[in-house]
């Protein structure tokens, strides 16, 4: 377990945590409903209270109503952890005392001179799952912490309108790394500005931007036109315009809802000229 803590975040420990209490419930049900059909099955990692009182109220309706009952906190609990972790303490608190009923019940049954063993193994998985709960009420804090920072955390906004003015062109944008052979795409839109050029995905909710050093995927693509050495079309189709950058990358704008007019017009209004088709380098 300590290989298992220190590899995994606080958010996934809680969230198995939550994910044990809804799987008691479901074996606990499953444990009542085998319980009725005079099953010999039993599943150990279950609410032991509520399975002992359908047994001992000899599977009436009223022993399956209570059943239910004691059920329900530990389902609340499951639906309001995820993001009340408050209920992540009352899963445990419940559980614990499940625990002891199963120790009082192993006495019980020694006074009336029935071995208590064969309620080790139900002991021994509470105890198991008394910890997986534990560790979801450990760091419970820090899971949430670590959810609001993610929903928090936004994609770095594109510039926008207020900004300055811009041509926005529909394609997709592969640039090339500094040894030419390695690319990043970024599918979306390219905006052009008088002052440099914008690649990223604008408008969806799963934004994706790329750095100038490719490391962080937090950045967006840009580049100046003034690093613009050449630009050309690369299939007889011009479907695809190859612009070679000063420092030995290159841009492919692969056109998707716009026109090869329109990107040539993007680049026109800012000095840079297109050429007609050349060879494809080999990306």
């Amino acid at each position: 377990m300590r290989n298992r803590k220190m590899g995994t975040s606080p958010e996934k420990v809680y969230q198995g945590a939550r994910y044990a209490i809804i799987l008691l419930v479901a074996l606990t049900v499953v444990n009542i409903i085998l319980c009725m059909l005079n099953s010999d099955h039993y599943f150990v990692s279950s609410v032991f209270m509520s399975y002992f009182v359908v047994v001992m109220l000899n599977h009436t309706a009223v022993s399956i109503a209570i059943a239910a009952l004691i059920l329900v906190p530990y389902v609340l609990a499951f639906f309001l952890s995820k993001k009340k972790p408050v209920w992540m303490i009352v899963a445990l608190v419940l559980f614990v005392l499940d625990t002891l009923f199963i120790i009082a019940v192993m006495f019980w049954m020694k006074k009336l001179g029935v071995s208590p063993w064969s309620m080790i193994l139900d002991l021994a998985l509470h105890a198991l799952v008394i910890y997986e709960l534990a560790m979801g009420v450990k760091y419970r804090d820090a899971a949430m912490e670590s959810k609001t920072q993610e929903e928090g955390t936004e994609a770095p906004a594109m510039p926008t309108d207020e900004e300055g003015t811009y041509e926005e062109v529909d394609c997709v944008v592969t640039l090339s790394k500094e040894n030419g052979k390695k690319t990043i795409a970024a599918n979306g839109v390219a905006r052009f500005y008088d002052n440099e050029v914008v690649i990223g995905t604008i408008g969806t909710a799963q934004q994706f931007f790329v750095g100038n050093a490719f490391i962080s995927p937090s950045e967006r693509m840009r580049f100046t036109y003034p690093e613009i050495v050449r630009a050309y079309y690369t299939t007889k189709k011009e479907r695809t315009l190859q612009i070679d950058l000063a420092d030995g990358r290159f841009v492919l704008f692969t056109l998707a809802g716009a026109s090869r007019e329109q990107l040539a017009a993007a680049l026109y209004a800012h000095g840079v000229s297109v050429e007609p088709f050349a060879v494809l380098r080999q990306v």
